[in-house]
Parts: C-alpha cells; structure tokens; sequence
C-alpha cells in the first residue's frame, strides 16, 4: 500500500510539473506568484522557508514547511505542488496529508480533499478530528449515506464529543429527519451552553420540525457562528501566519469564538518577536483571564506595564485580574487610572462598579454604573447591572422600573427577566412577576433559572 501511495503522489507531481528528482538534480520549491505582493514582515519567514529549502532540497520537512507557510499566509497558488513536493519525499505523514486536504477543501477541489482526508486516516486513525473533516466533506459532495457512517462511527469512538454529534446531526437535516437532529442537537446545548453553531443547526432542525418559536430563538443565539476548529493539527497551521496585524485579527476571531487556547498558541507565538507589544500583551493577558488562569495573567500584564505604563487596556485587565484575586484596593488603583486614561469608556466605568461593589461602597458604585449607561446607552449588560444593584440596595420598585425598560427593549433575555420577577415578588407585585415568568419560558422553556423564580413565588404564598 505504501508503494502504491507514493506512486500517485509521483504521478500527481509530474503532471503538475513540480517532480523533485529529475535529469538535472532536485528540482527548487514552489514558488507563489502572488510572493511580491506580500507585505516585508509577511515575506521575510517565507523567504528564509524559501532558501532553507534551496540549501537542503532533500529536506521533507523543511519543503513541508514551506507548504504550511504558503497556506497559512493565503498564498493558494503554490499550496498543493509544495505539500505534493513535501510527500514525494515523504509520503507516510499524515499531518501532510491532511492539511492538504484541508486545502483543497478551502478551494472546492472536494473529490480530490477526501483522497487526501483518507489517506490520512489510513495513516494516522487516532486523529479523530480528520474523521470529522472527511464527514463534512461528504456533505459537501451530496455523498449523505457515506457522510452519516463517517459521523456514526466517530459518535461510537468518541460519545461525549460534541462536534461528532453535531455532524451527525448535520447528516440529519440533509436527510430531513428534524427529530433526531433536534434531539442530538439538544443534547450538544445542553451540555455546551456556548455552542453558537450547534444553535444555528437546531434552529434550523426546529424550523424543519414546525416549531418556529423556538427556532427563532436558537436561530438568534447562533446567528454568525461558524463550526469551532477542535482540530489540533489545523490550530497548529494557524501559528504560522506571518505579520503582526494579520495574527491579532486572527485571534480576535478566534476570542469572538471562544478558542482562547488556540488565541493563546498564536499570541505566545508572536510574542517572541514581538515581546513588549501592549496590544499583543494585554490581549494575551486577557486571554489567560478568560481562562482563570489569573497568575498567568497578572505575571503578562505586569510585564507589559514596565513597558506601557499608560496602556489603557493594560490597565483595565490588571483591574479584572486583581478582583478575581480578592486584591480590590488594588484593582481600584489600576481602574481608576485606566478611566484617568480614557474617561469616555464605558466597560471601564462598568468594571469600576464591580470594584466597588467588592469594597462595599455601594452608592459609588452606582454612580459608575449609570455613568456607563450614560457613555453606553444602548448597552443591555449595565442595565442589568443596574436593575441588580439597585435590588441588592433594597430599591426594589425602582429595580422593577429600571429591568422593565431593559426586557421591553431585549425581550428575549431570560436573565432580565427573572431579575425583573425578582424585583417584583419583593415589591409584593406577585402577578407581574408570574407574567414576567411566563415571559421567560417562551424564550427558553428549559431554562434553569425558572426554578429559583418559582420557589420564590411560592414562599411568598405561603407568606
């Protein structure tokens, strides 16, 4: 079987024209005609990639390289022949092989991507998250029957991964069968309340079932999302996209969808030429943040402020850090200087109220809260934040005014709902807060919370 591979990798080459070993010696690399365009920080690795592998032209890994490079910085025009030149080499690596498939996917080649795919999974069928690759390719091909074995069996190798159902369920709706879609897709939610994709699915599944509230629901929560990678190899392929601006574009997106871990490998990455960047540092110490991994985040942030001591993000992390540290002298210090810095911000003036919250210094704290309302006055988080303050005080009418604005406004918030219910019950205004109750069913019937609401009614009855 090995032979055999390596001669349809020599036959794909020579009808490419790429052969290495030939007449006149082994042949140079790739080179991408779109090269020159490249901006100088993005040119520079690629040209060292380029003349490492003029110096040792035998090198498969070093051609690879070059490969991944190509891909990784868009240049799509040389991607194929240089992984082809790479696995004439060396044609028993799958990773190769896969992030050629991954390629020729991108660029709707797909009978040509499952070949690829396969081959990886021939030499490599731990790597579960090619299975799912092949899967999805399938689909794409209208090849449902054999898309739905690929998923089946992942769900059977691997029950608890959520992306195996999802593709399953992805099978599902080809098929139109909305039941078991719906019931697979709710079972990735339930377990995966941040799944933005599986939601969009299941708000297709819900439409093709009939049931159009709930699909309008889902349909919002995972409005934009796109599937997430859980792709070691293809997360690996990321790290080497040349140039500042195109890396941090790239791990905003990839914050918008909640991979932090592989937002950190690429800001770690670009840190090494980059060390004192306060953008790079405070998105990478943000980035720790969101994984509570506070010392992490703290030992960044404070490296960046011996460089940047007037960074206003800098700051504004070192604040969110030092709380979740129970240190809130000190994240007041640091957001205090952050709004001296930037006074129209209005997250900053939001933080400030959880600090002082913390030092209970509560009519303070509201005054920051409705200052950020002020600078931010569509924002739908500082007026919930403000409904909940002014509960906390005991303002309880006033905390039932200010959350019926907020749910009149966003009515599918669930959370501004049960704390307008809340507000309700504790101003004795009991049928209004059944209705605000009912009011969040409708949006989401299984929601947890519905069940402390309704303990608290019935307390009050028994009052």
């Amino acid at each position: 079987m090995k032979k055999a591979v390596l001669v349809a990798v020599l036959v794909a080459i020579a009808a490419g024209g790429w052969r290495i070993l030939g007449p006149q010696g082994p042949a140079g690399p790739v080179l991408s005609t779109a090269f020159e365009r490249l901006d100088q920080d993005v040119r520079a690795p690629i040209q060292e990639a380029i003349d490492r592998v003029r110096a040792q032209p035998l090198d498969a890994a070093l051609r690879a390289e070059l490969a991944m490079l190509y891909q990784a910085n868009g240049l799509v025009d040389a991607v194929d022949a240089a992984y082809l030149q790479a696995l004439e080499l060396d044609p028993a690596q799958a990773r190769w092989w896969y992030l050629l498939a991954l390629h020729r996917r991108q660029q709707a080649d797909l009978e040509r991507a499952v070949e690829a795919c396969l081959e990886t999974i021939r030499l490599d069928p731990s790597y579960t998250a090619a299975r799912r690759s092949l899967g999805g390719m399938l689909i794409d091909l209208g090849r449902i029957d054999e898309a739905r074995g690929v998923f089946e069996k992942a769900c059977q190798d691997e029950p608890e991964h959520g992306a195996n159902r999802v593709g399953l369920a992805r099978v599902h709706l080809q098929l139109e069968n909305w039941a078991e879609a719906v019931r697979l897709l709710e079972g990735v939610t339930e377990r995966q309340s941040r799944y933005g994709y599986a939601y969009m699915l299941l708000g297709r599944a819900y439409l093709g079932a009939g049931e159009r509230e709930k699909a309008r629901i889902a349909s919002s929560r995972g409005a934009g999302a796109l599937p997430p990678a859980f792709d070691p190899w293809a997360v690996d392929l990321l790290t080497r996209r040349a140039g500042f601006s195109g890396v941090m574009k790239e791990t905003e997106r990839l914050f918008q969808e909640n991979r932090e871990d592989e937002a950190i490998r690429l800001l770690v990455r670009l840190r090494e030429d980059h060390p004192d960047s306060p953008l790079l540092l405070s998105n990478l110490g943000a980035a720790y943040g969101r994984q509570k991994d506070y010392d992490s985040m703290l030992a960044v942030l404070m490296h960046s402020l011996r460089y940047n001591p007037d960074h206003v993000s800098t700051h504004l992390n070192l604040s969110y850090a030092y709380l979740r540290k129970e240190n809130s002298r000190a994240a007041l210090e640091h957001i205090d200087r952050a709004i001296e810095l930037n006074s129209v911000l209005a997250t900053a003036h939001a933080h400030r109220c959880e600090v002082l919250v913390a030092l209970g210094r509560m009519d303070d704290a509201r005054v920051a809260i409705e200052t950020a309302i002020e600078l931010d006055g569509s924002g739908s988080r500082s007026r919930l934040r403000l409904g909940q303050l002014l509960y906390e005080t005991g303002e309880f009418e006033e905390a039932a005014e200010t959350l019926a604005r907020l749910t009149e406004a966003y009515p599918d918030s669930v959370k501004g709902l049960h704390w307008l219910a809340r507000s309700l019950i504790a101003a004795g205004r009991i049928d209004g807060a059944r209705i605000a109750l009912d009011n969040a069913r409708k949006v989401n019937a299984a929601h947890w919370g519905h069940a402390v609401i309704e303990e608290m009614l019935d307390e009050q009855a028994g009052q």
